[in-house]
């Protein structure tokens, strides 16, 4: 244990955010929104810590707790997942965007059922109709599948988002 808080002790400001931002990228390079960028945020207070003169034993005991309440608070505040009704704050993922309404925005030009469509967020998905159909510029629809990182939409049209 010894080792360990002699170990804190010996890191300073910039360690802490030099590891925030590693974590940060990792994320963004692998699409991680769960865990490493709370982790991150972790670090960096941890960091502010160590700054305003916080030992290393309160760090050490604090770390866990802050990443903690960063994933079970923060998350869900940024998301928006603890009142299903309530639409994503930040964005949604593709596996999200089924049984929703988006949008068309565009007509692919030689397949007149394939495009791209824009969800309630403003966030624009590749769309390709179920049954080969042509889809019209500005209708709803609703998103019945997904199939890699097309959306696959019905013919239901429906009413405004």
């Amino acid at each position: 244990m010894d080792l360990i808080l002699t170990f804190i002790d010996t890191l300073q400001l910039w360690h802490y955010f030099l590891a925030a931002l590693v974590l940060i990228i990792i994320s963004t390079v692998i699409g991680d929104s769960d865990i490493l960028p709370w982790i991150a945020v972790a670090l960096f207070i941890t960091g502010l810590l160590e700054k305003f003169g916080v030992g290393p034993l309160p760090i050490l005991i604090l770390f866990p707790i802050q990443v903690l309440i960063l994933i079970l608070f923060a998350k869900p505040t940024l998301y928006g997942s603890r009142d299903r009704n309530k639409q994503n704050r930040i964005a949604e993922d593709i596996h999200s965007m089924k049984n929703q309404n988006v949008r068309i925005t565009k007509i692919d030009t030689d397949k007149n059922y394939i495009g791209e469509a824009v969800s309630t967020n403003g966030k624009k998905w590749n769309v390709s109709h179920i049954d080969m159909k042509e889809i019209s510029l500005g209708e709803f629809y609703t998103c019945i599948n997904i199939e890699g990182l097309n959306l696959i939409i019905s013919e239901e049209k429906t009413e405004n988002i």
